[in-house]
């Protein structure tokens, strides 16, 4: 393991560790809305026949499937994976797949249609679980409904603080996505504290003196740029200015106006764009690396989509440098490389490898089924949401986890305990020469 230099170290606590790349590119009630029934080819294993007393429940995959890239459609495919090796009986249940496609207009996951999905999903009580979707602002309007009828959800991509912690300083969980004060989020993935000393690591590794922050003023974009503007200052980067790019077609003037800020920089200057739109930020990324020769990019986890980053040109994706909790491949040892190469082998070519999230969040999700409902008699008596909790709650004590995204558990606010950001740059529209940054000695 590599540290960092002390003057680096003493003021981030952050450790780089050096790592090369290893992968190219990275019941009868209606169907919700968007959905592809359980009997749907492709959508559920053939283990979706009938079972002795077993009883029928679904676990709804959450994603954009119209986004640019195919990203959501590797993560779907992988979740079908696991349940295939998996198989589909789990102590007294039998599991099937559904494919939920949030996708608005422009192909990005639409809030609106989360919304819509999550109460058709808790109303039906053959449900037993979500894995998704892809945002945190898509999350945060998922997360009261299910919230409320104890339906446990698998966080595969969203990483806003606010959707496991409060934000304010108070204890307990924040009240607007858990209203009844009990987490039914399991995030697999480390939430944007982690990210934001990530990326002021990452910067200062870079040299960066002067920043400016573009967000979407939603979510993710909102809570990131807080979490930065607090992180860059202590790592001695001046953050000159915030602005926010209010629609896609708003996105190159505020790149542009960006570019600007940071004509006179008295250091290396870089930009940080953080939004959910892959459209918006390819046009922010492109306007201000064009106005500005001398700038960096960066961009958190949302750039690490292949619909941003291979849509950026090869005069802008040299200066991108991009924070993903994706790590370089070989990070999660012998049994991710394995199942990376299986879901490879199923595609025909190179998944993403947020596809291992979704193969981790299913096979987890279905060891909790099995824990918290062995058999007839831990089913007998109890309610739908009675079973839906006892399900959340043994996936909120997952415990020291062996898994193909490495060892973790997850703590009482339902986040990973895994502290690691992998950092990358662009070239040849991949995502190349990866290393991992270890936020771990921040606490």
């Amino acid at each position: 393991m590599r540290l960092l230099p002390p003057a680096f170290t003493a003021p981030l606590a952050v450790a780089l560790v050096a790592g090369a790349l290893v992968f190219a590119g990275c019941g009868d009630s209606a169907a919700p809305e968007g959905t592809t029934g359980a009997a749907t080819a492709g959508t559920t294993s053939a283990a979706a026949a009938p079972s002795g007393d077993r009883q029928e429940r679904v676990v709804h995959s959450v994603l954009p499937m119209d986004m640019d890239g195919a990203d959501s459609k590797d993560m779907f495919a992988a979740m079908q994976l696991a349940l295939d090796e998996r198989g589909a009986d789990h102590g007294a249940i039998r599991v099937t797949l559904a494919m939920n496609n949030d996708s608005g207009p422009d192909g990005n996951s639409d809030p609106a249609r989360v919304a819509t999905i999550a109460r058709k999903v808790v109303a039906d009580p053959a449900s037993i679980g979500i894995i998704g979707t892809i945002t945190s602002s898509g999350s945060k309007v998922m997360q009261p409904i299910t919230n409320r009828a104890s339906l446990p959800i698998l966080g595969i991509s969203a990483t806003a603080v606010g959707l496991t912690r409060r934000t304010d300083g108070r204890p307990g969980m924040p009240p607007d996505v858990a209203p009844t004060g009990k987490p039914n989020l399991a995030r697999l993935v480390p939430n944007d504290a982690r990210q934001s000393l990530a990326l002021a690591a990452y910067m200062r590794e870079e040299s960066v003196g002067d920043l400016v922050i573009i967000n979407d003023g939603e979510t993710y974009g909102v809570g990131l740029t807080e979490s930065v503007v607090r992180d860059a200052k202590r790592a001695g980067i001046r953050v000159q200015d915030v602005l926010v790019m209010k629609s896609n077609a708003d996105a190159a003037r505020v790149g542009r106006e960006a570019a600007v800020k940071l004509a006179d920089s008295r250091g290396t200057p870089a930009v940080l764009i953080a939004g959910n739109s892959a459209a918006a930020s390819v046009a922010a990324t492109k306007a201000a690396a064009l106005a500005n020769d001398q700038l960096l990019i960066f961009g958190p986890d949302s750039m690490a989509l292949r619909g941003v980053y291979a849509n950026l040109g090869s005069a802008v994706e040299r200066r991108v440098y991009i924070t993903s909790y994706l790590l370089p491949v070989e990070y999660y040892g012998p049994l991710g490389v394995e199942v990376f190469g299986r879901l490879a082998a199923k595609l025909g070519r190179k998944p993403t490898p947020t596809a291992l999230y979704a193969y981790e969040a299913m096979d987890l999700l279905l060891a909790s089924i099995g824990e918290a409902l062995p058999d007839a008699a831990a089913i007998k008596g109890k309610t739908v949401k009675q079973q839906r909790a006892a399900v959340t709650a043994a996936l909120l004590h997952t415990f020291d986890r062996g898994s193909v995204v490495g060892t973790y558990s997850i703590d009482v606010h339902g986040d990973t305990t895994n502290t690691l950001y992998g950092a990358y740059r662009v070239e040849n529209k991949d995502l190349v020469r990866g290393q991992a940054i270890d936020t771990g000695a921040t606490g």
